[in-house]
């Protein structure tokens, strides 16, 4: 590039460019959707002052053209800017009917369902929505987070975690057990770390999963002591050397299993124990 470029141009496009992303935000989350002739006129307007730029600082604008289709050709098609996994938010009035209803405008492509639509699935959501590429942009990254058995690298791990830990909390207490320390530590961790990358406090972050937390809680509650999903629990976090007691099973004549009845520790109930 030449050295007694005038600095005032420099100034200008760089401007120019600030300036532009700007309009290029705001035309995509226009509803309804821009006319197709005005984001033309705004792309072909862009382009010759780049040009004109890229002649003035002796560049050949063609070359660099082509290393920008060689970029452009690695990403998906379709959808384009998002692959299953990656976190997006919400942008115009979809974001401010989610966000007036106290719920996330942040959340993670699960799909692709048109040229220009993604399906996107949200904290506390019961499954995954439609939603047009003009209402998402770019999340932010989700930071990882170690728990006692694992590493967490997305929100929807994250929660996951979060309605499995907290249900194993809760169905602990409903025994009489102490719940393990652990999850415990987990889950205010997870519950923190949910609630920081949604943009909300901790406490929405527990009434948004606290429905899928009651149907796991009751799974827990009904399955026998021995069964997987007690023992489990379906990626479940309770060390099972804290274990949870089987439950009291009362002599009702022959339906009544063989063997002594057990005491709350697990142990043989003796004569007379209360």
């Amino acid at each position: 590039m030449p050295d007694n470029i005038d600095p005032d141009l420099i100034e200008t496009i760089a401007a120019l460019v600030d300036s532009s992303k700007n309009q290029l935000d705001y035309l995509k989350a226009l509803d309804p959707p821009v006319d197709t002739r005005l984001a033309e006129s705004f792309i072909s307007d862009l382009l010759t002052e780049l040009m004109l730029f890229a002649r003035t600082c002796a560049l050949d604008f063609e070359r660099l053209l082509d290393r920008v289709r060689d970029e452009v050709s690695t990403v998906p098609v379709g959808g384009a800017r998002y692959t299953v996994g990656s976190p997006v938010t919400m942008t115009g009035a979809v974001a401010r009917q989610s966000a007036a209803a106290g719920l996330p405008t942040r959340g993670v492509i699960t799909g692709e369902y048109a040229p220009n639509g993604f399906y996107v699935r949200c904290l506390g959501g019961p499954r995954s929505f439609q939603l047009a590429e003009k209402y998402l942009t770019r999340g932010p990254a989700f930071q990882p987070l170690s728990i006692h058995q694992a590493v967490i690298e997305d929100p929807l791990t994250a929660e996951k975690a979060l309605v499995d830990t907290t249900a194993q909390i809760q169905a602990a207490w409903m025994r009489g057990v102490r719940p393990n320390e652990k999850d415990l530590g987990d889950q205010r961790a997870l519950t923190n770390v949910l609630a920081s990358w949604n943009g909300m406090d901790a406490e929405r972050v527990t009434q948004l999963v606290s429905s899928k937390v009651s149907e796991q809680v009751n799974r827990l509650v009904a399955a026998p002591a021995d069964h997987p999903a007690q023992l489990a629990g379906e990626d479940a976090v309770l060390s099972l050397d804290q274990g949870v007691p089987p439950p009291e099973r009362q002599q009702t004549g022959r339906d009544s299993p063989p063997g002594p009845a057990l005491g709350p520790s697990g142990s043989p109930r003796t004569k007379g124990a209360t």
